[in-house]
């Protein structure tokens, strides 16, 4: 987990070990860390034993931004399948990951600052 957690650092995103079950960062006071990265030093103490990863969104991570499709990504295949049709090279350039709750994440950076976090989407 160290690895990860440097080589993230290295690459300008803002990582916390974080509490699997609860999916929220480990390290108290963590919302100090929407401003600014940890020291490698703090990173290697966290992540000494640390059994889980979280990258936090926005500026701190260079306007890192996630879509969070939830619900086994039931929508996810509709939303790819539009922007592909749009723009096949940046659908193809896209981080995807499966969520916690076997959804998908797409990751990806704004050229511009971005708000906080926004409901696209809900049902009903």
């Amino acid at each position: 987990m160290i690895e990860t957690a440097t080589s993230y650092l290295q690459a300008g995103l803002c990582c916390l070990p974080a509490m699997l079950d609860e999916k929220r960062p480990a390290v108290p006071g963590w919302k100090t860390y929407q401003k600014r990265l940890p020291t490698p030093k703090q990173a290697q103490t966290w992540f000494a034993d640390s059994q889980a990863i979280c990258v936090l969104t926005g500026s701190v991570s260079g306007n890192l931004e996630m879509i969070d499709f939830d619900h086994s990504a039931e929508l996810f295949d509709r939303w790819y399948a539009m922007v592909a049709a749009e723009d096949p090279q940046l659908a193809s350039s896209l981080v995807i990951e499966r969520s916690q709750s076997a959804g998908k994440h797409v990751v990806y950076r704004c050229q511009e600052a971005i708000g906080g976090n926004r409901k696209l989407a809900q049902r009903t």
